[in-house]
């Protein structure tokens, strides 16, 4: 469970797994996230302990290559680059302390020793690009690494067009995400599911409604009106901030619910 938490507002987000925000200016919404959480106003909580920075990534359409993959003994990187070198067979351990023994032997003292530091021996050898912006491949590549179901992180996705709940379905059990979109239906595209749980929906004035299930959302709001409304007029005029004059009177009663 995450918990992600306004204390200015006395606001909560709490959620398994992911929830999408659909905001006109996603870029603005996340640097004030990030704003928020270095002044401690939001505080972000995984298994109810308190989340360090390092336990949260943000990445947008601007960031690097090199600022999601780099050279660290804890990130399986290291795995994969061992094996296109086959570092087990390059680096032979036998022969280089036989080696280190003789000179020891030689000058009579504990004179070298073996010290293999395989991240830095890597890092000299590979070089990740630093122009670049991350792609798809890329973020899936990160994403297979750093799995982890004990010490999940939380991904912050933002405004990231080619993101969708099909592709990164298979990482929830390993990550907790937060989308910031500017269209949300986008990122459900092509995805199957009758409950939409968790879509949280900013509206022009910073009023929010959290949509849980459009179905029957809906359906409510037809019986208490008496006028029809689908799903996918829903999903246009809310989400989609059109101007029309049915769904302007469905989203001021949304907002007294």
């Amino acid at each position: 469970m995450i918990k992600i938490k306004n204390k200015n507002i006395d606001e909560t987000w709490e959620y398994e797994g992911l929830k999408v925000i659909q905001t006109k200016y996603p870029d603005n919404f996340n640097i004030q996230i990030l704003d928020s959480m270095n002044k401690g106003e939001l505080i972000v909580q995984i298994d109810d302990k308190l989340c360090n920075y390092n336990r949260i990534l943000n990445i947008n359409q601007y960031t690097k290559t090199k600022d999601l993959h780099n050279f660290t003994k804890n990130n399986s990187l290291i795995d994969e680059l061992s094996k296109i070198i086959d570092y087990d067979n390059l680096i032979n351990v036998t022969n280089i302390c036989e080696r280190i023994s003789k000179f020891n032997n030689e000058v009579n003292s504990n004179f070298l020793s073996l010290k293999l530091d395989k991240t830095k021996i890597l890092s000299a050898i590979f070089d990740i690009d630093g122009d670049s912006f991350m792609n798809e491949n890329e973020l899936n590549l990160f994403l297979e690494n750093n799995k982890n179901t004990n010490d999940k992180k939380l991904i912050v996705l933002c405004n990231i067009k080619w993101i969708t709940m099909n592709k990164i379905l298979k990482y929830l059990n390993y990550y907790y995400f937060l989308i910031i979109t500017s269209d949300f239906t986008s990122f459900f595209k092509n995805y199957k599911n009758d409950n939409l749980d968790g879509i949280l929906v900013i509206n022009n004035d910073n009023k929010f409604t959290d949509l849980i299930d459009f179905c029957k959302l809906s359906e409510y709001l037809t019986q208490k009106t008496g006028n029809p409304i689908s799903e996918e007029e829903l999903i246009r005029g809310i989400c989609l901030d059109k101007n029309d004059e049915k769904i302007e009177k469905f989203c001021d009663l949304i907002k007294k619910i």
